[in-house]
């Protein structure tokens, strides 16, 4: 049984987590670099050589950075394919043999490992649940990377006085660190919220905190919503509104942007 269980621990622990960032090449692009920048603050360097030392060491970096990140995207597709079909085939392989052994105590041995692996593969696939959407976050992941590589190129078009290396290893760290799936998803997240602000503009909807809020407070389940309704209408009221319902005063993009600041934060409404 021990032997059986060797046979498929190796698929098993192929399922290696995903990382959110590539391979960070500095160190090793520091050391090769080491010899140039010394050159570079040398007391004896002139300034055309400085700006060729420095575009030497920007393109450097930046070419490695471009080849932990190429290797970074392959990866992110394959890795988790690689995953799905290891556990798929490691599941296939213990209920095969657990239905086949003779021995009881081996069968219920492959049973329970492959039952391990059910619930690994669950874990995973919880894990991937970004991979329908990994085409979008790729795309940002590209436009974040094009949008800070940007100031670099733009850098390298000045003298050194205008833009030296201090400034350039900053530019290159933003590079380094835009290429990363946190990042990525924050950048969605942030379209995703401005079309829906667009969508409710063009609905109809008051898109203001004090409105944004207040609409939340007043739409909480009962009875807690309805003496929410009742409480905004009162003070709302009380400063010369005039509506038939809350709900629609809240929501109408007609409404005094100030008045509703003014009941938002009578009533304590958090975030306006």
């Amino acid at each position: 049984m021990a032997r059986l269980l060797l046979l498929f621990l190796p698929l098993v622990s192929a399922c290696a987590p995903l990382r959110g960032f590539p391979t960070d090449p500095t160190d090793t692009q520091v050391l090769a670099d080491q010899q140039l920048v010394n050159n570079y603050y040398s007391p004896q360097a002139t300034e055309q050589e400085r700006l060729l030392l420095r575009n030497q060491i920007v393109s450097g970096r930046v070419n490695a950075y471009e080849a932990a990140y190429s290797d970074f995207k392959r990866r992110l597709n394959g890795d988790a394919n690689t995953i799905n079909l290891v556990s798929d085939l490691s599941l296939l392989g213990l209920a095969g043999v657990a239905a086949t052994t003779g021995s009881i105590t081996t069968a219920t041995a492959l049973a329970a490992a492959s039952a391990g692996i059910i619930g690994a593969k669950g874990a995973i696939n919880s894990d991937l649940y970004f991979q329908r959407t990994l085409p979008a976050l790729l795309a940002q992941m590209d436009a974040n990377r094009a949008t800070a590589k940007l100031p670099i190129v733009r850098g390298l078009r000045k003298s050194n006085t205008d833009y030296p290396l201090a400034i350039a290893l900053i530019d290159l760290d933003a590079l380094r660190d835009a290429g990363g799936i946190p990042t990525a998803i924050a950048g969605v997240t942030q379209q995703a919220e401005a079309a829906k602000v667009s969508a409710e503009v063009v609905l109809g909807f008051n898109t203001t905190s004090a409105a944004r809020c207040l609409q939340q407070f007043i739409d909480r389940p009962d009875p807690e919503g309805s003496a929410n309704k009742a409480l905004v209408a009162s003070k709302a009221r009380a400063h010369g509104a005039k509506f038939s319902f809350v709900t629609e005063w809240v929501t109408d993009p007609k409404t005094d942007p100030n008045l509703l600041a003014v009941v938002a934060q009578e009533i304590n409404c958090p975030g306006s």
